[in-house]
């Protein structure tokens, strides 16, 4: 009976580890994504109308800010072939 409860409470323990595990790991990745986006910010708060940000990073398309006013287009970011960016 002994060796089964061990073998239980092993485990247990090792699921709530790996549980926590994922959870610092989405936890880390959210907290990366609001950093990088305040950066992206600040960058752009600088920036006069009519400039262009291009925002590259790996595995995601290619994002172009136009920054300011433009006459007919309320679009302030496009993603590469036409789609709206956020």
């Amino acid at each position: 009976m002994d060796v089964v409860l061990a073998g239980v409470v092993g485990t247990v323990c090792a699921y709530g580890a790996r549980l926590l595990h994922l959870w610092i790991v989405g936890r880390t990745r959210v907290e990366l994504t609001r950093v990088a986006q305040q950066g992206i910010s600040e960058r752009v708060r600088h920036l006069p109308p009519g400039s262009r940000v291009r925002l590259r990073r790996a595995g995601e398309p290619e994002v172009v800010l136009e920054i300011g006013d433009r006459p007919h287009q309320g679009i302030v970011g496009r993603a590469q072939g036409g789609e709206v960016g956020g």
